[in-house]
């Protein structure tokens, strides 16, 4: 008797640790040395369409059309039939494993009406930051303690609508593959970081206490640097943010494992964000025409963007405006 063969096809966003997961305390389980606290960015996901074949069919992973050789990455090993599309670059620093697995996690318990609970505990196998894009909102990766990762969960700490104004601005300035994955910067910073201990034990306990006060508390995002991964044009971009806050503080940026930023801000402040990039770096008239979009009302004064200080010293890949915090859903 034929058996049917079961598909389905999810959209799963990004996620953007405010907190960074970095560093394991069992490499096998995937269990964190600390909890971490994200946020996804609608905008930027992964679609993937996953297909149950109860036959001899071999499994098989293709990411933007490229077949993923199985036997190079154990992370792989569990899979179906996977066929995965980003709309952004993948292994450039902008948590492409963590939509990636999520959303073959996220499908898999559609499948098979899994809780939200065990699906984070699925995508959590293949990367660890996975398990926070299962959720809307903002999300809380418990690290917990026990050896058997009983007490590592995630948990929504606030609803996707809890603020709506808040946006996200991606700013893209390098696609191609970073020298040093996230798995392998990890294990480096646990066997050399003397200030590894400090963090985990005194500085994320106390950072989450006042995410959970403050929810986004400007003055605190500004502090979530990550070092290794960030280029000159990084550093640039968080001197613009700093200068825009000389008076008020009306950004903050983030970067997960790479050079690319992550600004959040509330939208009455994107276009002012928008001019003064446009100022500082080298933009593509088919970047700015894409950002004519409407804010309160209006638009973006595209002729006065095509007027920049002739400060450019880094090239802009892409911008991608987005909105926070939507969960996975089903295509």
């Amino acid at each position: 008797m034929d058996i049917k063969e079961l598909r389905i096809e999810v959209q799963v966003p990004i996620n953007i640790a405010l907190i960074k997961y970095w560093g394991k305390r069992d490499e096998d389980l995937i269990l964190p040395l600390n909890d971490s606290v994200s946020l996804n960015i609608n905008n930027v996901f992964a679609k993937t369409l996953l297909r149950c074949v109860p036959s001899c069919t071999p499994d098989s992973v293709s990411i933007n059309g490229e077949a993923v050789d199985l036997n190079k990455s154990v992370r792989f090993k569990r899979c179906f039939n996977v066929d995965s599309t980003t709309n952004f670059p993948v292994a450039a620093g902008l948590a492409s494993s963590a939509a990636g697995f999520a959303a073959i996690a996220f499908a898999i318990g559609q499948l098979f009406s899994f809780s939200l609970k065990d699906v984070s505990r699925i995508a959590r196998i293949g990367s660890g930051s996975a398990c926070r894009s299962v959720f809307e909102g903002l999300v809380h990766w418990k690290a917990g303690i026990d050896a058997s990762g009983s007490d590592c969960y995630v948990e929504q700490l606030f609803p996707a609508n809890h603020w709506p104004e808040l946006r996200a601005v991606i700013v893209i300035f390098n696609e191609t593959k970073k020298e040093t994955g996230s798995t392998a910067g990890m294990k480096a910073t646990v066997k050399t970081s003397d200030l590894l201990k400090y963090r985990v034990e005194k500085v994320v306990p106390e950072r989450i206490k006042r995410y959970l006060f403050y929810y986004l508390g400007f003055q605190y995002i500004l502090k979530a640097k990550i070092f290794q991964y960030m280029s000159d044009a990084s550093w640039e971009m968080i001197r613009l943010v700093h200068e825009m806050n000389h008076n008020d503080i009306k950004a903050a940026y983030t970067f997960d494992a790479g050079p690319n930023a992550c600004i959040f801000l509330l939208q009455d402040h994107v276009a002012e964000l928008l001019q003064l990039i446009h100022r500082r770096f080298i933009i593509s008239s088919d970047i700015i025409d894409s950002l004519g979009f409407p804010i309160n009302g209006g638009f973006l004064d595209v002729e006065q963007l095509r007027v920049p200080d002739k400060l450019e010293t880094y090239s802009i890949k892409e911008i991608i405006l987005s909105g926070v915090g939507f969960g996975p859903k089903l295509i």
